[in-house]
């Protein structure tokens, strides 16, 4: 007599998850160490898009086959607009959803340090940002759990937009 064992298997969503460049791509794989382990039921794959124009980003990501996946996000600066023509289209039809700091993710960084007086521009944002990583640190995941907290990450989440938006992605 044999035995047959049923076997329960769960289907994870997969998620696709592209930064525009080194900064956001360390800085999500380190959320990622946060909130993603082997028995989690979300597969995200964080690509970087190694930076560029907003059209260029969007045109390495439709390349990484966004409908391989469940959900595809793409985590960029608005700094810049669209130029191409197509390419809001292009956002939509692949259905990528967007999530654009502003000005940009070290303005985000920033406020979820709580710095008050968060600098309109990007350039003034990444130097008052060195405060708390250096330009080199900021491309590195493991530097950025000596300034973000899980704890710290969580609560900020409730009052910033962006952030909840990531978060959610690996919740």
């Amino acid at each position: 007599m044999t035995l047959h064992h049923s076997v329960q298997r769960t289907v994870k969503t997969t998620v696709l998850l592209v930064g525009e460049g080194n900064t956001e791509y360390a800085f999500l794989s380190y959320l990622k160490g946060l909130y993603i382990d082997r028995g989690s039921l979300k597969s995200v794959k964080i690509e970087n898009a190694h930076g560029g124009s907003p059209d260029c980003i969007i045109h390495r990501t439709i390349k990484l086959n966004p409908a391989d996946y469940d959900f595809s996000y793409v985590v960029l600066d608005p700094d810049r607009p669209f130029e191409e023509e197509g390419t809001e289209l292009k956002v939509r039809k692949k259905k990528l959803q967007l999530i654009m700091p502003k000005p940009c993710i070290e303005a985000l960084f920033l406020r979820i340090l709580n710095q008050a007086n968060i600098p309109p521009s990007t350039p003034e944002c990444k130097r008052l940002f060195r405060n708390f990583l250096l330009d080199d640190e900021k491309t590195d995941k493991t530097k950025y759990q000596k300034i973000f907290s899980k704890e710290m990450v969580e609560e900020r989440s409730n009052t910033l937009d962006e952030l909840k938006q990531i978060l959610n992605i690996f919740k």
